[in-house]
């Protein structure tokens, strides 16, 4: 892209959108480097959200057209606005020296180029690219510089990566020469708890666009891609093993690819479901599918809590899904919360997401649910065939007004006007979520599971939420007395909503 008006030698500069500066130099080309740098959400736990956006459903772009980038924020704060073209190249395109006020109010949506700014066209080369928002509590000098100063707006790699790291993690120094993914996994690693507390100083959202020559074919069939995760067999010793969750994942991967008629589905079951290697599926889904795609998460397994970093949101502690490699000596390190979860689902925008969830959101025992007399239970206290496990020093104080697990990140989203999840969840934040007794499925997957089998219409996530609502608490409450299991449907996601059977 560039920026029509400009002198030949800003245009030959680079494929980017460019910003006039008074000596522009030659373009770096961070190549894959940089790519990789953005290639994943790069703050997957932020103390606000972020939103950047473009008025065209699809997000394709044709050469010569305009463009407008829409950005809007939960708190107020400094916006740093990037492109990262075809060819990996990194430009800052806001501010820039005819748009210096870089200050955005919370929750008041700003568009660039603004009435001052140059207008944004499209120009070869063609392909993927990125629009990336970071906004900051506190301003950046480096960032400041290349926008004031006399530079052109290309960012070569190293700098990128430095002011990243000094974003990121404090210090702009950190890791010597080290990728900004490897300096983020090492950080979270060794001090999670102040990589935490880093994190909530800063957000961030990128959207990818594709720009097209006049010629180009027309967009390929919609896709339909899932993420399977059933985790029986636990790591942590301290984590009860539980009986089902792996044949729940086998059995949905199963319906999914032949009854669901799914285009590909990548199933993580035990061992192959680490943190790390759901991160590294998710990642491949959000970069190989499309605004109009269909994508469904699948997690069966333990649902815990962890002490929230922030203390910001109505509740106390964050829920989290606990993948094979999850530590109670590491919670924050190792889990899943709710806060990145919803981060991640923020990737998907344009997709039609759904998320069903078999875990016991309730973290175990809390305050008045322990087993009645005659249940069985496992060293931790929790019934035996519940789907919750109890981490250690848990604050009595802790409040629970969530719905579900995404509950909060969801209701974030939507505040800044993102819509598209639908959430199928087992249980309330006060319930377990329970296996049956034969050992064979959860309750609430086996209930999807025969819904899907009956029958040969198109079934949407809320007729199957509606199925297992009247089906599951009557199961529990006949066969696991004394307790309750009420699964929740949250119908967020934006018309036209998703198939879960075409």
């Amino acid at each position: 892209m560039s920026m029509p008006g400009w002198s030949n030698r800003l245009a030959l500069l680079a494929a980017s959108v460019l910003v006039a500066f008074a000596a522009p130099v030659p373009a770096a080309d961070p190549g894959e480097a940089s790519r990789t740098i953005i290639a994943e959400p790069v703050n997957d736990a932020p103390g606000w959200m972020v939103r950047v956006s473009v008025p065209r459903a699809n997000r394709t772009y044709k050469v010569g057209e305009e463009l407008t980038v829409d950005v809007v924020s939960e708190r107020e704060g400094y916006l740093y606005l990037f492109n990262l073209d075809p060819k990996g190249n990194v430009a800052l395109l806001y501010p820039n020296s005819l748009e210096k006020d870089n200050k955005l109010a919370a929750n008041v949506t700003r568009s660039i180029p603004g009435p001052n700014g140059k207008k944004l066209e499209i120009q070869a080369p063609v392909g993927k690219e990125w629009m990336w928002a970071v906004v900051t509590r506190e301003k950046v000098p480096e960032l400041d510089k290349l926008a004031f100063g006399e530079q052109a707006t290309l960012v070569p790699e190293e700098t990128f990566r430095r002011t990243l790291a000094r974003v990121c993690v404090g210090n702009p120094n950190m890791g010597g020469n080290k990728a900004l993914k490897t300096i983020l996994v090492e950080a979270r690693k060794d001090n999670p708890n102040q990589f935490a507390q880093q994190c909530l100083t800063w957000s961030e959202h990128k959207l990818d666009i594709t720009t097209v020559k006049d010629n180009a074919p027309p967009p390929p069939r919609a896709q339909r891609v899932a993420i399977v995760v059933g985790i029986s067999d636990y790591k942590d010793p301290q984590i009860k093993q539980l009986y089902a969750s792996h044949k729940d994942a086998a059995r949905m991967t199963e319906v999914l690819r032949n009854t669901c008629k799914f285009d590909r589905v990548t199933p993580l079951i035990n061992e192959q479901a680490t943190l790390a290697n759901f991160r590294t599926a998710f990642s491949s889904v959000a970069a190989s599918t499309r605004p109009g795609d269909t994508v469904l998460i699948y997690w069966s397994g333990h649902g815990t809590r962890i002490s929230n970093v922030e203390g910001r949101e109505t509740e106390e502690m964050e829920a989290a899904l606990v993948p094979h490699d999850g530590l109670f000596d590491n919670m924050r390190g190792t889990m899943l919360t709710d806060r990145i979860f919803g981060r991640m689902i923020q990737e998907l925008e344009g997709r039609k997401v759904m998320v069903i969830l078999d875990t016991c959101h309730s973290a175990g025992q809390i305050e008045g649910m322990k087993a009645p007399l005659g249940v069985k239970t496992a060293p931790d206290g929790s019934p035996l065939f519940a789907r919750g496990v109890n981490p250690p020093k848990i604050d009595p104080r802790a409040k629970w007004t969530k719905r579900h697990f995404l509950d909060q990140p969801l209701l974030r989203l939507k505040a800044i006007g993102q819509k598209d999840a639908d959430v199928l969840a087992a249980c309330t934040f006060k319930q377990f979520a329970w296996e049956r007794k034969d050992r064979e499925l959860g309750v609430m997957t086996h209930f999807v599971v025969e819904r899907l089998s009956q029958g040969n219409e198109s079934l949407s996530l809320d007729k199957i939420a509606a199925y297992v609502k009247d089906k599951v608490p009557g199961y529990v409450q006949e066969n696991n007395p004394g307790f309750d299991q009420t699964p929740v449907f949250s119908n967020e996601a934006a018309p036209p909503k998703p198939w879960l059977r075409p």
